[in-house]
């Protein structure tokens, strides 16, 4: 999973961070595979009746063709079971495809957090809190 998200984010978590974020109550997550090969992940942990999306991530040659569509589905699907009614996760303002991701899943805007990211330049982006009902 550590691989993957590196793949996937410049400021990704190592195996001692992701293996510290599973060993949390309330927390899962799920891979997408083609064969052996790991495409994307999403991570995930419920407390109370909320869900928040700590990660998601799909390596770039898998974008765009349902794969991150079909991780925020099992997700919802596992954090329903676990009695959320509500998923939240935080996105780049610039990230135009993967906000479009989300809102074709039914996110809303909820919040902007100001100066919240630091891109590759290491300039300041705002991140959008999108929020889901379940």
């Amino acid at each position: 999973m550590a691989e993957l998200h590196r793949r996937c984010f410049a400021d990704s978590w190592d195996a001692q961070a992701m293996a510290g974020l599973l060993a949390n109550p309330g927390t899962f997550g799920f891979l997408c595979v083609d064969g052996d090969d790991p495409l994307g992940l999403v991570l995930c942990r419920v407390a109370a009746d909320e869900c928040e999306i700590l990660t998601i991530s799909v390596v770039e040659t898998a974008r765009r063709k349902g794969n991150g569509a079909r991780l925020l589905d099992a997700a919802q699907a596992k954090a329903r079971k676990a009695f959320a009614r509500h998923m939240f996760l935080e996105v780049g303002a610039a990230n135009t495809a993967a906000r479009s991701l989300y809102e074709d899943c039914g996110f809303t805007l909820a919040g902007r957090r100001g100066n919240y990211y630091r891109n590759a330049d290491g300039k300041a982006e705002d991140a959008l809190v999108l929020r889901l009902n379940l």
